[in-house]
Order: structure tokens, then sequence, then C-alpha cells
């Protein structure tokens, strides 16, 4: 997956403000570049250590920008505000119909604000296979 700088920083400034709560969104383009970053509202009851998008959110940006425009789903990412970006058991057990899927799950950690990390990862199933996160200028 390719992001360009700015869109990984949009990444991190959306953690940060979202911050001590876990931030989600989405990410649409095509041949493995992103090209459309989209928030979700995280609605879970525990979002200091779990992350749910709002299903209202999330599937009016799949049927806007993969059937109306043509983008594939690309990822899916979520934040970690303590915690090093590496799935969690919650996130295996949580990853619905994207595990085992294409679409990849980003994780960005705060445990150092002022060095953020992102990482992807492919699921499936319990296994957890890093992917390149390609950022380019």
């Amino acid at each position: 997956m390719i992001l360009t700088q700015s869109q990984l920083e949009q990444l991190f400034e959306q953690a940060r403000r979202d911050a001590p709560y876990e931030t989600c969104g989405v990410i649409f383009g095509k041949d493995g570049r992103a090209q459309i970053i989209h928030p979700l509202q995280n609605v879970h009851e525990h979002p200091q250590t779990r992350y749910r998008p709002d299903d209202q959110e999330l599937f009016a940006a799949v049927n806007e920008f993969e059937y109306k425009q043509g983008y594939e789903l690309l990822a899916i990412y979520h934040s970690h505000p303590a915690t090093r970006a590496y799935p969690s058991k919650t996130d295996l057990k949580e990853s619905g119909l994207y595990n085992g899927s294409n679409v990849i799950f980003i994780i960005m950690s705060l445990m150092n604000p002022d060095a953020p990390e992102a990482h992807a990862y492919l699921l499936n199933g319990e296994t957890i296979t890093e992917t390149p996160l390609k950022v380019i200028e």
C-alpha cells in the first residue's frame, strides 16, 4: 500500500486529535495507492481501548467511494493511543468481514506522541502478516 507523506501525517493528526480515544477510518484508492482518506466516528462504548466505526458512516463511505466512484477499499485504520502498532487479540476478533480479505489494517501507535508509528497488516483468522506501507513524497 502506498501513502504520501502528507496522507500519513493526516492519519497521525487525526489520531492525536482523537486521543486518548482510538480513532478510525477507511482508505480508498486504486492500484494499491491511497487516494481518499475517510475518517469515521468511533462509536465503541470503550473508545480508549477499542474502536468500532459507525455502521451507517462506513456503509455510506463504501457506497459512495467504491460503488459510485469506482475506488477500491484498500485499508481500515485505527490508532492505539497507549500501546504499540500491532493488532491486539480484540482487533483480530473484531476484524469482521475484512479478516481474510485483501483489505489492509493500518494501526498507528501514539506511545511516543512526538514519533508516532504506523504499520500495515493483513489478517487471516488468527494469522497476522505485516505488509509494506510505502510512504512517498
